[in-house]
């Protein structure tokens, strides 16, 4: 997965430019709101989120691709970017269920709002929900996404 990800990232760059998802804006308040100092990102990618919330926050995000890291650090100097896969997917493992390979090498995993509760049990959760996105490629192309989001903080 990694090497799909580093291509991809070295040869288009800021795949989704330089604008935070839409979603960013709403974390940010509701971060502020519950008085959160330490976020982590999961899939962080060249920072195009994580730059604005290191804004406000201390951030660690966590990415596979090295290319799309080195683009990261230029673009966001205040997160903490580590090199790592969130998910560990090897050919030899079993797959967790709502997980597809939708390209050879590229992985999904598609979260109900059940699994997402079950996955962050041990946290607060603060907000759970869903947004309609659209996606400006390099290529200029559009595509809309659901996405599904949960805001958790750690309890005590």
């Amino acid at each position: 997965m990694g090497d799909y990800w580093n291509k991809r990232f070295t040869e288009e760059g800021m795949i989704w430019g330089c604008e935070p998802s839409q979603t960013v804006t709403q974390a940010i308040d509701l971060f502020k709101k519950n008085h959160v100092h330490d976020i982590l990102v999961p899939g962080a990618g060249y920072g195009r989120n994580t730059k604005a919330f290191s804004s406000y926050f201390q951030v660690d995000g966590i990415e596979i691709s090295s290319s799309a890291i080195n683009l990261a650090k230029e673009w966001d100097l205040k997160t903490n970017f580590i090199q790592e896969s969130v998910l560990e997917f090897t050919t030899s493992q079993r797959y967790e269920e709502g997980t597809y390979e939708y390209k050879k090498g590229k992985y999904a995993h598609f979260f109900t709002e059940e699994d997402l509760k079950e996955h962050f049990n041990d946290l607060s959760i603060l907000e759970t929900g869903s947004i309609r996105e659209t996606l400006i490629y390099a290529e200029k192309q559009q595509k809309k996404y659901e996405l599904r989001y949960i805001f958790v903080q750690e309890i005590g």
